[in-house]
């Protein structure tokens, strides 16, 4: 009698089914961190800025009016340290979007030294926020921006994607949506 012969292993069918399976569960899980990163970004922005917001008040609170009122109005300053760079970084300008050209701060720059001497005085370091770029419209930004309007001072700054503009140490910002993968956020601090 004849013994009839086994074989070993896994057919193609099912080699293929366990590959697109594995691809699956691969895309599932670079689409989650993708998500997961966007959503950590925009949260050390809004931190930071949160930090910017609390240590302004009590810096007005103290001095009477918020750090470069008076002298330079509507000049813009990153928020960060000497070297971040805010606003556009490429495109053209469209008022759209947004009506600032790109802002590097230098360490030559004596207002930047005042702001953030303003803030150290209520925080251990200056606050960082994100890098990451956006897309608005058909320019290029990121990070967050200061400036001051009469006796009233302005932070406005980029999220990632389509959100919410929370509430920023009980300010409500205004929120101004520019396309789907960026949300501009704007504090007014009275």
């Amino acid at each position: 009698m004849k013994v009839p012969v086994r074989h070993n292993g896994f057919t193609i069918v099912e080699l293929l089914i366990v590959i697109v399976v594995i691809a699956i569960l691969a895309a599932i899980t670079i689409v989650a961190f993708n998500g997961i990163q966007t959503r950590t970004e925009n949260t050390k922005t809004v931190n930071a800025v949160a930090q910017y917001v609390k240590s302004l008040r009590l810096y007005k609170d103290e001095a009477g009016s918020y750090p470069l009122t008076a002298a330079s109005a509507f000049e813009y300053k990153c928020l960060g340290d000497v070297g971040e760079s805010c606003a556009m970084i490429s495109g053209t300008f469209t008022s759209a979007c947004e009506g600032i050209g790109t802002i590097t701060n230098t360490s030559s720059d004596a207002n930047l030294a005042t702001l953030n001497a303003a803030v150290k005085k209520y925080t251990p370091s200056i606050p960082t926020t994100s890098q990451q770029t956006m897309t608005c419209v058909d320019r290029t930004v990121k990070g967050s921006v200061y400036f001051a309007v009469n006796t009233a001072a302005v932070v406005r700054y980029y999220l990632k994607g389509d959100t919410t503009c929370n509430s920023i140490n009980g300010l409500v910002p205004d929120r101004q949506f520019f396309a789907p993968q960026t949300t501009r956020c704007q504090v007014t601090l009275p």
